[in-house]
């Protein structure tokens, strides 16, 4: 699969999933970057360009003392100039996640292709791969009500259902797959192994349970 993102806005928080091969611990992931208490920012498609650009210029030139809005204002335009004067026509995208002065959780995005670039908002939820089955499980599933814990659970599930339908393995274990989260008052922080895990088995049961409904469903109809 490479390098998805999932986010979901919750009522209270923002969950993230970030697929992270062979890293056993979330600090080590290393295309998720706290930028401040409240705001991270995560990248994807290009794992070396992503991480040059996140220690050389977000890490260092960004002021952190702002919230999401201004810090991704200021690191469109300092990876806009990255781009450009370098001339890197990778593909590579950034995520921004986190809370505005009046308490509201967003998610902008910034890409560059070739000789294109472009901002976007996402709400509730973004992908950072175009993944059908991830978007169609959000669409899907997600509720303009969904607390953040079961908010944590979907993200999780569209990345292990998504690495199942590209990559032909079974549910990714945390060696596979972080989760964290942007909470109003606590702030930026990793679930621990113990807690990715039970939400991967929590998943695994209900997925086995779905296909057990099915099963029944079609033969029931035949």
């Amino acid at each position: 699969m490479g390098n998805m993102i999932i986010a979901i806005q919750s009522l209270n928080g923002i969950a993230i999933a970030v697929e992270s091969p062979h890293q056993a611990r979330p600090a080590d992931t290393p295309n998720i970057v706290p930028l401040n208490r409240y705001t991270a920012a995560a990248y994807h498609e290009t794992m070396p360009l992503g991480q040059q650009m996140v220690e050389g210029i977000l890490q260092k030139q960004v002021d952190p003392t702002g919230n999401v809005f201004s810090i991704a204002e200021q690191a469109t335009s300092l990876l806009g100039d990255f781009v450009t004067r370098d001339g890197i026509r990778d593909p590579i995208g950034f995520l921004f996640f986190g809370y505005t002065p009046d308490g509201q959780g967003t998610m902008l995005g910034w890409f560059h292709a070739g000789d294109q670039t472009g901002k976007t908002r996402f709400f509730p939820f973004c992908t950072s791969r175009a993944c059908p089955i991830a978007g169609y499980l959000l669409s899907k599933l997600y509720t303009s009500d969904i607390s953040l814990a079961a908010a944590l659970e979907l993200t999780a599930y569209a990345m292990t259902q998504s690495r199942i339908v590209l990559a032909g393995t079974p549910m990714m274990t945390h060696d596979h797959l972080n989760l964290a989260a942007i909470h109003p008052d606590r702030g930026f922080f990793w679930l621990d192994q113990a807690a990715t895990e039970s939400i991967i088995r929590k998943n695994e049961e209900r997925d086995r349970a779905l296909r057990i409904a099915c099963a029944d469903l079609f033969v029931d109809g035949i």
